[in-house]
Order: C-alpha cells, then sequence, then structure tokens
C-alpha cells in the first residue's frame, strides 16, 4: 500500500472508531424509517415509490457524502447510467442506449435537463455540480413528457432555491488535495420579506493533470494533460407575487481552459493491422498520411506505389515510430488549426479545450381551482473550442532515408514524420438556443392525474474544423445550421378498477434541420422530421406494493452532417420498450426496487470521423436489441447504518448488419457493461456535543464496456476489461452543522482502466485516456 493511501486509511479508521466510541457513551437521537424521496420524472413532484417508472434520484446530501462533482462521476451512485468524455463532449448511456456520435450539430441520445430547460450541445453539460439540489436519472425512452432526444432516459438537475422568509444563510469551502488539487466555493441565500429570495453561488475548481506528458522541455506542450481549470457562478431570484403565483429567474455562467479531455494515449498496439506484422496504431501513420496512395491495401489498383511498396512505407513508418507505453503517459505535440491561424479563439497550446456556457430560466407556475399553468423560458449561448491529438508518436521520431528516397527529391532525406505536430483535428462549435414550453397539470387531489403542453425551441449553431497533422491544419468544415422544434403532448393516468390505474400519452414532434455550408462544397441542405412518439402503461397499487407494466417508444432527432458536409444526412433513431416493475417498501426500513425490460433499437445514429479532416461522418447502423433487468435496494440496519445497492446487468447488443457495417451482428452496444453494481455504506456517528462523524465508502463494480460500436476501444484499451472503484469519504460535522472538515479519496486501490476511447481514421488509429488515479484530498466547510 503506497504512502497516501496507507496515511488515508489510517486516518480514517481512527476518525471512524472515535467516532465509535463517542456513540458507546451517548448516542443522539436518530430518526428511524426510510427518508421519503420527492421525485418529478412525470413533470410533478410525487413520492418516488408512487411513480411507475424507473427513476434514480440523487440528493444533495448523497452527492456530497460520495464525493460526486460532476455529471460523469453519476455513474459511481447509477449503474444503469454510463457516462464518457471524448474531447470534451458529454456522452451518456443509459441501459446501453446512448450517443457515439459526437461534434458540432449532433445530439445525444440521452436527453438532459437543467431546471427545466432542454441542453441541446453535449459540451453545454461539462460543468461541476455546484448548488445543485438533486439529480434524477430516468431510465428508458422518455416519448411522451420529455421528448425528443431521450432515446435512452434522461438527466433531469435541479438548483437550489432560495426560500422568501427565510433568513440569510450560506457557505464557504475550500479543498486542496493531491494533484494540486484547489477548489473554492461559496453559497449565499436570503429571504426579501415574505415574497421574495434571492440566492448566489460561485465556485473555482484546479487541478494538475492526471496524463503525464512526456514531451521534451522546448516542446509546443509539456503540460500535464487531463487537468481542471474552471469556473462556474450563479444568481437565483424567487418572486411569489400572491399565493397563486411564483416566479423563479436563474441565471448561470461556467468556463473551463484547460486540458481536460485530453491525454489520449495509443492502445492495442500488439493487435494485427492491416499490413503483415504492424498493429493498428503502428499502422496509423500509413492511413493517415499514405492513405491516399493505397485506399485498400487488399485490392492492388488503389495502390499506385504497388503494393510491395506500399507495404515498405507502412513498415519504414511503423518502425521508426515511438509510442509511449506506460499507464497514464502519452505525448503531446498538436500543433492545431488555432496555433495555425485557421480558427479564431483562446487557446491554451496543445491537446486542449476552452468551453464557455451561459444558461438563463426563467419558469413561472400559475395554480388556478381545477388545474396550474407552468411556463419554462430558456436561453443558452456556449461556445466550444477544442483540439484534439489522436496521433501520439513522439515528436519527430518517425524518420527514414527509405522513405525520403520514395517520397522527397533527391539528397533531400531522411524524411521527418513528426518534428512539429502530430495528428488530430480543431474545432470551433458555438450555439445559441432559445426555448419555450407551457405545461397545464391537474391539481393534487383529482381523480385524473393529467398534463397537457407545448415546446417550441431554435438552436443556430456554427461549425468550423480543421485536420491537423505535421505543423499544417487544413479547414475541411465551415457550416451553420439551425434546428427549429415544435411538440405538443399530453399523458393522463386514470383509475379502471379497485386498485388498478392505466397511464396513456403522446407526443407528436415537428423539426427542421437547415444546414448552409460556406465552403462552397454543397448547396444548402434540408432535413424535416415529425414524429409521433407514446407511452401505455397499466399499473396496480395494493400493500405498499406497486406493480406496473407497460411500452414506451422514443426517438432522436434525425441529423446533417454538420461537421462533414455533402456526407448526407442520418434518419432518426428509434427505441421501443417493453417493461415490468415493481417497488416496495418493507418494515419502514428496507426497499426493493425492480424491473425488467425489452428494449427494440433501430437505425442506430453512428459516428465516423473521416480519416483526413477529421469530420464526423454521421450515419445509421443496424438493428439492436436491449434486454436487461434494473435493481434498487436500501437496507437501514440500524439507525445509524444504511447500505445502498444499484445494479444492472445486460445485454445489449447489434442483432444485424447493414450495408454501413457489414460484420457489426453480435457487437456489444458503446457504453454497455454486461454488468454494473454499485454499493454505498453510509456510517453516522452522533456525538455527545451534538456534533457527528458520517463515513461513507462507495464501491463500484462494472464488468468492462466499449467505447465504439467496432468494439475495438474499451475499459481495457483494446478490450472490454472489468474495473472496480472504491472511494471513501468521512467527514465531521460540529454541533449545528456549523463546521464540517472531511477527508476523502477516489479510487484508493488505484485501480487501472480506460475511462473513455475513440477510433479515428478509419479503424486504425485507436486511442484511449486513462482513468484517473489514485487521489485524496480534504474540505473544510463553513456555514452561516
Amino acid at each position: 500500500m503506497n504512502k497516501p493511501i496507507a496515511l488515508f486509511v489510517s486516518t480514517a479508521l481512527s476518525f471512524a472508531t472515535a467516532g465509535v466510541y463517542a456513540q458507546e457513551q451517548k448516542a443522539a437521537p436518530a430518526e428511524t424509517g426510510l427518508e421519503e424521496v420527492v421525485v418529478t420524472a412525470q413533470r410533478r413532484a410525487e413520492n418516488l415509490q408512487n411513480v411507475p417508472v424507473t427513476v434514480t434520484a440523487v440528493s444533495n446530501d448523497q452527492l456530497t457524502a460520495s464525493n460526486i462533482t460532476n455529471v460523469q462521476q453519476l455513474a459511481n451512485l447509477v449503474p444503469a447510467l454510463s457516462v464518457v468524455d471524448p474531447t470534451g463532449y458529454n456522452m451518456a448511456f443509459i441501459r446501453g442506449i446512448g450517443s457515439s456520435t459526437l461534434g458540432g450539430g449532433t445530439f445525444s441520445s440521452v436527453a438532459i435537463y437543467v431546471d427545466g430547460m432542454y441542453i441541446a450541445r453535449t459540451t453545454n453539460a461539462m460543468f461541476e455540480l455546484d448548488g445543485v439540489d438533486n439529480v434524477q436519472v430516468l431510465a428508458g425512452p422518455q416519448g411522451a413528457l420529455y421528448g425528443r432526444n431521450a432515446t435512452a432516459g434522461a438527466i433531469v438537475i435541479s438548483s437550489k432555491k432560495p426560500k422568501p422568509g427565510d433568513p440569510i444563510s450560506g457557505n464557504v469551502s475550500a479543498t486542496v488535495g493531491t494533484y494540486g488539487t484547489r477548489d473554492l466555493s461559496g453559497a449565499f441565500a436570503s429571504g426579501l420579506g415574505d415574497r421574495s429570495a434571492v440566492a448566489f453561488t460561485i465556485a473555482k475548481h484546479d487541478r494538475d493533470g492526471f496524463i503525464k506528458n512526456l514531451n521534451q522541455a522546448g516542446s509546443l506542450n509539456t503540460e500535464d494533460l487531463d487537468d481542471r481549470n474552471a469556473i462556474s457562478g450563479s444568481a437565483t431570484f424567487v418572486f411569489n407575487p400572491t399565493d397563486r403565483m411564483s416566479f423563479t429567474l436563474r441565471g448561470a455562467y461556467s468556463k473551463s481552459d484547460d486540458h481536460s479531455g485530453g491525454g489520449y494515449a495509443a492502445v492495442g498496439q500488439n493487435v494485427p493491422g492491416p499490413f503483415p506484422g504492424f498493429s493498428d496504431n503502428r499502422s496509423v501513420f500509413f492511413a493517415a498520411i499514405f492513405g491516399g496512395f493505397c485506399a485498400n491495401p487488399a485490392v492492388p489498383a488503389t495502390c499506385p506505389f504497388g503494393v510491395a511498396t506500399t507495404q515498405q512505407i507502412a513498415a519504414e513508418a511503423a518502425n521508426s515510430a515511438v509510442f509511449a507505453t506506460g499507464f497514464g503517459e502519452t505525448y503531446d505535440n498538436q500543433r492545431s488549426g488555432f496555433t495555425n491561424g485557421l480558427l479564431f479563439g483562446t487557446h491554451t497550446p496543445g491537446s486542449s479545450l476552452y468551453i464557455e456556457n451561459t444558461l438563463i430560466t426563467l419558469n413561472g407556475s400559475f395554480d388556478f381551482d381545477n388545474f396550474t399553468l407552468k411556463s419554462n423560458t430558456g436561453y443558452t449561448d456556449s461556445d466550444y473550442h477544442g483540439s484534439v491529438q489522436v496521433g501520439l508518436e513522439k515528436p519527430g521520431s518517425a524518420r527514414s532515408a527509405t522513405l525520403g528516397a520514395i517520397l522527397l527529391p533527391p539528397g533531400a532525406g531522411p524524411f521527418i514524420f513528426d518534428a512539429t505536430g502530430g495528428l488530430g483535428f480543431s474545432s470551433t462549435n458555438p450555439s445559441k438556443v432559445f426555448q419555450q414550453g407551457f405545461q397545464f397539470l391537474s391539481n393534487e387531489g383529482s381523480n385524473i392525474n393529467w398534463i397537457g403542453g407545448v415546446d417550441y425551441s431554435r438552436e443556430d449553431g456554427n461549425v468550423r474544423q480543421t485536420g491537423d497533422g505535421f505543423g499544417a491544419s487544413s479547414l475541411g468544415t465551415d457550416d451553420n445550421f439551425i434546428v427549429t422544434s415544435k411538440a405538443a403532448y399530453a399523458q393522463a393516468t386514470f383509475p379502471f378498477a379497485t386498485n388498478w390505474s392505466a397511464t396513456l400519452g403522446g407526443r407528436y414532434t415537428d423539426e427542421l434541420y437547415d444546414l448552409v455550408d460556406f465552403t462552397g462544397q454543397v448547396p444548402r441542405e434540408k432535413l424535416k422530421g415529425k414524429k409521433f412518439t407514446y407511452t401505455a402503461r397499466v399499473e396496480h397499487r395494493a400493500n405498499d406494493w406497486l406493480t406496473f407494466a407497460g411500452i414506451t417508444t422514443g426517438f432522436k432527432t434525425g441529423t446533417l452532417n454538420a461537421a462533414t458536409t455533402g456526407a448526407g444526412s442520418a434518419e432518426p433513431e428509434e427505441v421501443s420498450t417493453i417493461e415490468v416493475g415493481f417497488k416496495h417498501d418493507f418494515a419502514e426500513r428496507y426497499r426493493l426496487n425492480t424491473s425488467v425490460y425489452y428494449s427494440s433499437y433501430k437505425n442506430v445514429q453512428l459516428n465516423v470521423i473521416d480519416q483526413f479532416t477529421g469530420g464526423n461522418v454521421l450515419d445509421n447502423g443496424p438493428k439492436a436489441s436491449v434486454k436487461g433487468i434494473d435493481v434498487q435496494a436500501i437496507a437501514k440496519v440500524t439507525n445509524n447504518f444504511q447500505l445502498s445497492l444499484g445494479a444492472t446487468a445486460l445485454d445489449a447488443k447489434f442483432t444485424e448488419n447493414n450495408a454501413n457495417l457489414p460484420a457489426i451482428k453480435g457487437n456489444r452496444l458503446p457504453g454497455s457493461a454486461k454488468l454494473a453494481v454499485s454499493l454505498v455504506g453510509d456510517f453516522n456517528f452522533p456525538l455527545a456535543s451534538g456534533a457527528a462523524v458520517n463515513f461513507t465508502a462507495t464501491a463500484v463494480h462494472n464488468s468492462g464496456k466499449f467505447y465504439d460500436h467496432l468494439n475495438i476501444v474499451g475499459s481495457g484499451g483494446a478490450t472490454a476489461d472489468a474495473y472496480d472503484l472504491v472511494d471513501l469519504n468521512l467527514s465531521y460535522k460540529s454541533p449545528n452543522d456549523r463546521y464540517t472538515i472531511s477527508v476523502w479519496g477516489r479510487n484508493i486501490l488505484d485501480e487501472q482502466y480506460y475511462r473513455t476511447g475513440i477510433v479515428a481514421f478509419g479503424t486504425f488509429g485507436r486511442a484511449a485516456i486513462a482513468g484517473n488515479p489514485a487521489n485524496f484530498g480534504a474540505t473544510v466547510k463553513v456555514s452561516f
């Protein structure tokens, strides 16, 4: 056991032992029974155990106890969820269904909502969970109430709201830890009389890189990668002019400028490639640079130099290239489109990201005698500048006299492959979205619970993208796109027999995708789409048991290839899910919620990265199916010890081939693990003084997953190896919760795995980012 881990464990054990001893002396009264959990999965506040859908609710206290700070880490508490973040895009999967597409103008298969506002761009979801009240993960298609781009499910994030009449309150916290972790945050809230209130939050997050950069001094970039440098802030104003009317106005801003999402390393170097004796990653240089000389090595007519000479070129390139071989290490020598002046904006050298998001929401609620009217207005302004390197050889390492003799004038050798930069792509993806929605809901106590509404949204975005290689950049994409969506929906639950009820709901969506290419390569493109999705379910309630069964459909909008003009469009992907489940609380201390489901998945939108431009080519894959079971269990073993279990078992795979992918049948869906388990133990030790010690241990098992539909990059690098993570958090709260001191550790066993991966240059390049290593820290929070 290394020194940081040993020190942390010994401190935690001594702290916990002191808490147990104090508890034995004099224990303060503790609550008995499970807490009621309120969710808004059906667009109204309801007890979790009364909602006939699969939803996992995570409160702010649970996020803090398990040291969850962003959406990517939510999977530690929600096994049905998997989140990866290649090149700064937040790509979520629920129950094996999700989006492996990335780039400007593409959409996620998991709808993310923040305070009722749909987050259109996946880069908008790259933020810390500062000032969050709760997060809900809805599993399965949400065809009626949440609509478009909720094929897999939805992540619903609700911010904390100040309450009129409340006194001034707030907190300040500071965190320090390994890898130079330095976090500062503050929150303030106050009532302004009986009718209004305000709240503010601010936070700064800094951390050195987890991925070691092997570049020598004097290189373009020598900073370690996958670091963090972000700020965020928000302001909320609540105004209740009458008892039947309320408004909440909130503005939030976040910015990051760092190398997060960077640190790709070559994986699968021993996997046979297209040329005898060379792996895929060692042949990537041929594919990227000499691909135009031999489009298909198996077809001699595509090799102008001849097959033998072409193979010699590949051999010389592969044998002279030097790759990083250590886990969590890479070379980073990207000279991007920003460095070369083809793209605009502030940009840190090397593989790095600049992401800036502004979110404004105005939510209004109007209570009438028989119904409630809600208005949700939102605006987002996001900017993404990304430069990513996926050709990861040592700078200047690939040089060859033989290559020089073939490719350069006499006497010009040796040929140097990479003197100034590697292979990658850079892009800017600004986006502005306006949304307006109205909902009509039946009031509490109505015999029939119903909801109806209309939604409108318009997104104006731009995609500029370069292919970068060996010191040069080429602008391949310069597009504007406008996506408008109009929808109407309704859902009702009505009783039809003793203890029985039925739910019927539907949504009609009308969309237009309009794309203008400024490079002059293709004429203006438009894609229209109309879709009806629905849900139908029966429910039975008796003796604290809720049993339900039904079918739900969902879709993800059809999409033009905004990042690769002229590449056509992808048809809407569609999912139909049949689900049977039950929920039950036993003896007020135990809870078991289970659901079994089957999903038919067709027109799966898949992403391929263009070999030369780095552009994204979006197309439809073949049909797929998902069979699985979700289990959520809670046991309040004692008044001071609670154990929570979440588990998902999946069989998610493609069930046929198609013209685009003739050999994909049987492959697992990206982001799908056959088994994912989360176990959380929460120990609360009240002290005689009124203070308390809390110890939370979170253990996660994942049987392994692939990050691409070809199943060639995964959690094991070029395989889908299993991994286990253990996080610990030990905290002390003073009487009246004035002071909180916490020591914590993430991945304390220092498990080695890859947390995201990418396939580049056809199928030649395999690159992945190492998962976060063991890291430790301490947090001090002062509340007032």
